[in-house]
């Protein structure tokens, strides 16, 4: 079975996802589902863009739904290694106003 991102476990509750180079409306399905399987009570989830060059503007909903299924499950997530247009696209999206950044 193909991963689309990787994650590593650092601690028992904190988790680091790389977000794959090109984020589009196809691969949001796959992403969000292993996305959502990673959000457990009580973890943080740090999606680390740092390899990220393109995101789609209709794509970044599936980051806004991650945080809200965070919140409700208690766990947190931060964003680290956003590329300015990464940015700009999380920002046009009017996602990243939500997020926690880590440098």
């Amino acid at each position: 079975m193909h991963t689309l991102m990787t994650a590593t476990a650092l601690a028992t509750s904190k988790i680091v996802v790389r977000i794959p180079r090109r984020v589009d409306a196809l691969i949001v399905p796959a992403m969000s589902q292993d996305l959502d399987g990673k959000i457990q009570e009580g973890t943080k989830i740090i999606l680390d863009f740092s390899q990220t060059s393109f995101i789609e503007i209709e794509a970044t909903d599936v980051f806004l739904e991650c945080l809200v299924r965070a919140t409700q499950r208690n766990a947190k997530i931060a964003l680290r290694g956003v590329r300015p247009s990464v940015r700009t696209s999380l920002e046009r999206g009017g996602v990243l106003e939500y997020f926690r950044r880590i440098r």
